[in-house]
């Protein structure tokens, strides 16, 4: 029996193909090498497939994250820093005025209630201010640091500002009580002149006196009279000027003074009466402390004025800190909103690319990779079918070879009968001749 090929594998029968098994065995091992570098190369196209898919879908991840990752970053900038910022800029700014508010109606209502509010309202602008301060260092912002720095320095200025109110109006509450003695001794004063002016007119017009006497009388009433319309006009000027605060017209009303002092010096050369010419040194005092009172009110009232300018400049400083930071952190708020808008966009815009470019990868890759595989396993099937073919013939020579061998079988057993039957008699001829020799 010699090897007969059946695609590379081998059937041993009585009648094959011809050709010398070394040359067999060559071309044996060659198909089977073949068959290894078609089915390595299959392997390879699969795992390019799916490595590249594996490296769009990392690639695409990695974008993501970094996106993500920046937005995050964003986020969180916004959330610890940019807006807490915007907070506490609003809390100095809202405080702020809430102290203006309090202690500019305490400088013209006087009311303490007002000043205590005003003062607890400035005791949290220097705590929020505090906080601006802090969380600028912790965050990492220089201007919140140099606003809330700005800021204090007014504040504590405005805070000066309120201890010298608080004095100057402390002050002028002595200053409105002395006003109100002198000016009660100053129309008391001459109230008992006048009083006294007219017990004597009275005496005189019942004892007769001379017209030169009456006359007199009569004058030194009219100066009384004009003495006491000139204080009045003062204490008019004075009421009017501190509802008004307008301390211009204490200092108008300042000139009524020098007439006084005409007056009360015109008196008392006609002012024999010693009772009444104390009344008219009592009252000329009495002015004179009035006098004094009143322009030490105006002085008073120039610098309320003068501070509260200066509260005023010191209060716009703190809110123009205020402002200007929280518009900063509204500006850093809106430029990180618009690039974490600006990120999300890209990602998605990323994501969508690569998605699309992933699936026209995968469609080409999947056609490429069916057909590495079809392409193979078709052959293959030829090649199967080609060796059915093979085996079917040689099942059919194997068949025939079968039939050939029983018949040839069963000529053989004939052969063996008739070999058998001539052995019989050749068995019974040798009987025979031995009986015919025993006979002979």
């Amino acid at each position: 029996a010699v090897p007969f090929r059946v695609n590379s594998y081998t059937v041993g029968i009585h009648q094959a193909v011809p050709g010398p098994p070394r040359q067999d065995r060559v071309w044996r091992i060659t198909r089977e090498e073949e068959n290894m570098f078609k089915n390595l190369k299959l392997a390879a196209k699969i795992g390019v497939g799916f490595g590249l898919l594996i490296i769009i879908a990392v690639t695409l991840g990695g974008i993501s994250v970094y996106f993500m990752t920046d937005v995050k970053a964003k986020a969180t900038r916004l959330a610890k820093a940019y807006v807490p910022e915007v907070g506490v800029a609003n809390n100095v700014e809202r405080y702020s005025w809430d102290t203006m508010y309090n202690i500019r109606g305490y400088g013209l209502s006087e009311n303490k209630d007002m000043l205590a509010a005003g003062q607890n309202a400035l005791k949290t602008v220097g705590e929020k201010l505090a906080e601006a301060d802090k969380l600028g260092k912790e965050q990492d912002l220089p201007k919140l640091v140099e606003a809330a720095a700005g800021a204090k320095e007014a504040a504590d200025k405005y805070a000066g500002l309120v201890e010298q109110t608080v004095a100057t109006i402390t002050e002028n509450d002595a200053v409105k009580e002395t006003l109100n003695q002198k000016a009660a001794d100053y129309m008391a004063q001459c109230a008992d002149y006048l009083a006294g002016q007219d017990k004597s007119m009275t005496a005189d017009i019942d004892s007769a006196a001379p017209a030169d006497k009456l006359k007199e009388r009569v004058h030194k009433i009219v100066v009384a009279n004009e003495i006491v319309d000139l204080g009045n006009a003062s204490r008019i000027a004075v009421w009017k000027a501190q509802a008004l605060r307008d301390p211009a017209l204490i200092r108008e009303a300042d000139k009524n003074f020098p007439e006084i002092e005409k007056k009360l010096d015109a008196l008392k050369a006609i002012t024999t009466q010693e009772e009444n010419l104390q009344q008219i040194e009592k009252c000329r005092a009495a002015g004179e402390a009035y006098r004094a009172a009143m322009n030490e009110l105006a002085t008073n009232m120039e610098t309320l004025a003068s501070l509260s300018s200066e509260r005023g400049k010191a209060a716009e400083a703190v809110l123009e800190k205020a402002q200007s930071t929280a518009k900063l952190g509204m500006d850093n708020v809106d430029t990180l909103s618009d690039e974490s808008a600006k990120s999300l966009a890209m990602a998605s815009l990323v994501m969508t690319i690569g998605l699309c470019v992933a699936v026209i990868i995968g469609i080409l890759l999947a056609i490429f990779i069916t057909k590495g595989i079809t392409g193979p396993i078709g052959r293959v099937i030829e090649q199967l079918l080609e060796g059915a073919n093979q085996v079917s013939s040689a099942s059919g020579q194997v068949a025939q070879s079968s039939q050939s061998m029983a018949e040839g079988a069963s000529e053989q057993a004939s052969s063996l009968e008739e070999t058998s039957a001539s052995l019989e008699e050749m068995a019974s001829m040798t009987k025979q001749n031995a009986d015919n020799a025993n006979q002979a």
